[in-house]
C-alpha cells in the first residue's frame, strides 16, 4: 500500500481506496515510518502541517489564549448556574427558597458578576 499526502487538503491518501476523480493534483508520496510518526506526533498533541517542499511535518499548535480563557470562563459561568438550577426553577415556580438557598443563589450571582467582568 502507497501513502500520498496533499498539502492543499492536509490529507493522507491510499492506494488501496478508490477515490474516483476527487484526487487533489499536488500528491507527494510518503513513508510508511513518516505516516506514522505523523499519526504519533497527532496524538501527543501536534498538528500536521506541510513545510516548505510541501511535505507533511509536525508543528506546536497554535493557542489563542483569549480565546482559551473566554472558553474557560463559560464553563465556569456554566456550573455555576447548572449549581444552583433547582433553586432557580422554585423560583420560577412561585416556590419559597429556604434563607440557606437565597444565600447560595446570591453568592453564586456574585460569583458569575466577577467572572463576567473579567476582561482578557
Amino acid at each position: 500500500m502507497t501513502i500520498k499526502y496533499s498539502p492543499t487538503t492536509n490529507g493522507f491518501y491510499f492506494s488501496d481506496v478508490d477515490y474516483g476523480s476527487s484526487l487533489p493534483p499536488d500528491l507527494i508520496d510518503i513513508s510508511n515510518c513518516l505516516y506514522r510518526e505523523l499519526l504519533e506526533g497527532q496524538s501527543a498533541g501536534k498538528i500536521i502541517t506541510s513545510n516548505n517542499n510541501a511535505s507533511p511535518t509536525l508543528c506546536d499548535p497554535v493557542i489563542d489564549f483569549v480565546e482559551k480563557e473566554n472558553r474557560d470562563r463559560q464553563e465556569l459561568i456554566d456550573a455555576a448556574l447548572k449549581s444552583v438550577s433547582v433553586i432557580q426553577l422554585k423560583l420560577q415556580t412561585g416556590r419559597e427558597i429556604s434563607d440557606v438557598e437565597s444565600r447560595k443563589l446570591n453568592s453564586i450571582l456574585d460569583y458569575i458578576d466577577e467572572l463576567s467582568a473579567v476582561e482578557y
